[in-house]
């Protein structure tokens, strides 16, 4: 028997449900949902009665050295912002690349990564370097093989979120480095789960939403910013990003100092104080436990779905909190449903069931998984 790390009874949804989905919404424990409910009744239900300009901006601050500590960087590192892509969309116009440079992408990766990337590529720069996540194949390699004198960005998801397969960041950033390029990372499908450390891996960015295996909800994002990054100008001024936001000063473009000029106006401080109370949470497991949950209930399913005609996208990233699963005949969606139906909520992506392995997920999970996938057998 493979135990949960986490008290399953903070999560009622698992009183009779499976979930293998953190990786689409995740799941909100009592105690996130017990912060949230008091500040809206205590606060936020009350206007400024109850929440002063003062104590409006602190809330920043209650989540700003909680998210520094899960990425391992100085507070005044950490954007908070409403959503990733907040920063992702900022990024071409902080960069100015022309059209003889390079960024490399991978096709498969989160769109929120990539769109905005391709719609300035549509004006002819720069030029973008494709590449493909393919099964059983080291996906790091595969990067670094397509880096060349003109690469100047690299930027991609640490696991991705269709496939499940991890990046070796450590390995990527040192070579990134040795062609001068910069290296950005989103880390939306791993923060929570392994460990992540932007000055460590020497990024530029390390950008991450928080409502899924940080346990948050959505309205809220962290972002850990190089010092050169840092540097850059806001695209979206936003007035938030003031340097005391609530002079109102409307004739300057002062910003805030370091990270804080980066967050852009009121947002959902309903989810900004879950997701401080969900990060007091998460961090109570460390990274490398997590880590071995994950490899321990990837190595029961891997085991347990053999000879069944189901396999993983990607056997070489055992440590990646998600599995993509195909069969050799059955249908996805058939399967999908008829996991529905037996109360065990996964995901698809790509034509393929797409299973999340939380710190909250035991054995017992994967063994009614398996046996609704063995039907197809």
């Amino acid at each position: 028997m493979i135990p949960s790390l986490i008290d399953r009874n903070i999560y009622p949804s698992l009183s009779e449900e499976v979930y293998l989905n953190q990786a689409s919404i995740g799941l909100i424990a009592d105690p996130v949902v017990q912060a949230m409910h008091r500040f809206l009744d205590d606060s936020a239900r009350h206007g400024n009665m109850k929440l002063t300009d003062e104590q409006e901006v602190a809330l920043f601050n209650d989540l700003r050295n909680p998210a520094a500590r899960l990425l391992r960087c100085k507070p005044d590192q950490l954007a908070i912002t409403a959503c990733a892509s907040d920063i992702l969309g900022q990024l071409p116009y902080w960069y100015n690349l022309h059209s003889e440079d390079e960024i490399i992408l991978i096709e498969s990766d989160f769109p929120a990564i990539s769109r905005p990337w391709v719609a300035l590529a549509e004006e002819d720069q720069p030029q973008i370097c494709w590449v493909r996540d393919a099964p059983n194949k080291d996906l790091t390699e595969a990067i670094i093989r397509q880096i060349s004198p003109q690469t100047r960005l690299i930027l991609v998801g640490h696991v991705q979120y269709g496939t499940g397969s991890l990046v070796d960041v450590e390995a990527l950033s040192a070579q990134a480095r040795l062609a001068g390029a910069d290296l950005i990372i989103d880390a939306t499908q791993s923060a929570g789960v392994l460990e992540i450390n932007g000055p460590t891996w020497q990024v530029s960015a390390v950008i991450t939403s928080g409502y899924k295996w940080l346990g948050g909800h959505g309205g809220v994002a962290i972002s850990y910013l190089s010092d050169a990054l840092i540097q850059k100008t806001p695209v979206l001024a936003g007035w938030m990003g003031a340097p005391e936001p609530f002079e109102f000063d409307t004739q300057s473009a002062r910003f805030a100092g370091p990270a804080s000029k980066f967050t852009l106006s009121t947002m959902s401080y309903l989810s900004l104080t879950g997701l401080a109370a969900a990060l007091e949470h998460t961090q109570s497991i460390s990274a490398t436990e997590t880590t071995s949950h994950v490899l321990a209930l990837r190595i029961y399913l891997e085991n347990n779905i053999k000879d069944t005609g189901w396999s993983s996208f990607n056997t070489t990233s055992s440590s990646s909190p998600i599995v993509s699963l195909a069969h050799t005949s059955a249908d996805a969606p058939n399967v999908y449903q008829a996991l529905l139906d037996n109360g065990i909520h996964t995901s698809q992506r790509n034509g393929r069931l797409r299973i999340s392995l939380a710190p909250f997920v035991n054995s017992s999970d994967i063994d009614r998984l398996v046996s609704v996938l063995s039907l197809y057998d």
